[in-house]
């Protein structure tokens, strides 16, 4: 599901009586996030690839994800 900050309200005099009634909402300014691959055709799936660091860019789909991806392609469909 998905949290809407707008949908709990508190009702206070202050910001202080408003802490004390449990009002502090903490929220991750920068979420972890993860970005994943995965082949799939008629044969099966291909390995699962998590690049948890950094965004994306052709060296590091060359260096961390290409070479998972052949040799699951080549398990599947063989060398041909």
């Amino acid at each position: 599901g998905v949290y809407n900050v707008q949908n709990d309200r508190v009702w206070a005099i202050s910001r202080a009586e408003a802490d004390r009634q449990g009002a502090i909402h903490q929220k991750a300014k920068f979420p972890t996030k993860a970005m994943v691959w995965l082949g799939v055709c008629t044969q099966g799936l291909t390995e699962l690839v998590i690049i948890d660091h950094g965004t994306m860019n052709a060296e590091k789909y060359i260096n961390e994800v290409l070479h998972i991806a052949l040799m699951s392609g080549n398990r599947m469909l063989g060398d041909d």
